[in-house]
């Protein structure tokens, strides 16, 4: 089996294999690689480079993509359910509207990259470098994303119900209408984010960073928030606009 080039046809790799799906292929180079809508389901590309490669509606569920250089590529519509990809990179690469479902991308760098309306419930996104991602109606339902760095990420209209957020930095992201309903936000950092109506119903904070919200009054549900000790906020944001005495009290801020 022959994988060519998306763009001349030229032959990148010739394989023994006929079928991809479950195939092992570790430490493959393949840039620029034509596999779009290709089965590779539950295939082994452990550090293979296939950067700058189009895999739009590709089969990946359970591959295990350890480590694998996937930069720049194109996996719009791609099925990576349960696909393991803990250290792998993917900056500037394109996931629109992709299924990462219960994927594992545990110290994953995806600086740049497009999420825009990705289904990722129940996936581990530990300490992953996502900053500046734009992840606009991105759903994160129940995921774990304790430690991500999303600073100046387009998060808007995201959904984090349920999710462990603990430690994650969203430093000048925009999270307008994004939803953290029963989300952990202990120890997380929203400095200078927009949070317009994002919701934070039943949220858990504790020492969570309020610095430079200057639209925190627009956010909904902060009288719900669930408070396991004070919180920080800044006289910026606490002077901006009206902030509800529950909310005010449960962060440490004495309203009386």
């Amino acid at each position: 089996m022959e994988i060519r080039h998306k763009a001349n046809n030229a032959v990148l790799v010739e394989l023994e294999t006929t079928v991809l799906r479950g195939a092992d292929l570790r430490g493959i180079v393949a840039m620029s690689a034509l596999l779009a809508s290709t089965d590779l389901t539950g295939s082994d590309l452990r550090g293979a480079d296939l950067s700058d490669g189009d895999l739009h509606d590709a089969a990946l569920a359970g591959a295990d993509l350890r480590a694998a250089l996937i930069m720049a590529c194109n996996l719009a519509g791609a099925d990576l359910s349960g696909a393991q990809c803990a250290d792998a990179k993917f900056l500037a690469s394109n996931f629109q509207g992709a299924n990462l479902r219960g994927a594992e991308l545990t110290r994953a760098s995806a600086m740049w990259a497009n999420f825009d309306r990705v289904e990722a419930h129940d996936s581990v996104w530990q300490n992953a470098d996502a900053q500046r991602i734009s992840a606009c109606e991105a759903d994160w339902t129940g995921a774990d994303l304790g430690g991500t760095n999303f600073r100046w990420a387009n998060l808007s209209g995201a959904k984090f119900r349920g999710a462990n957020l603990t430690a994650v930095d969203f430093t000048g992201a925009n999270l307008r209408g994004a939803c953290f309903d029963d989300a952990d936000l202990a120890c997380a950092n929203l400095s200078s984010a927009d949070v317009d109506g994002a919701s934070f119903r039943r949220t858990t904070l504790s020492r969570t960073v309020f610095a430079g919200c200057v639209n925190l009054s627009a956010a909904l549900g902060l009288e719900e928030a669930r408070h396991l000790g004070a919180s920080w906020i800044d006289p910026r944001t606490l002077t901006a606009g009206h902030l509800p005495a529950a909310f005010l009290e449960g962060i440490g801020v004495r309203t009386g």
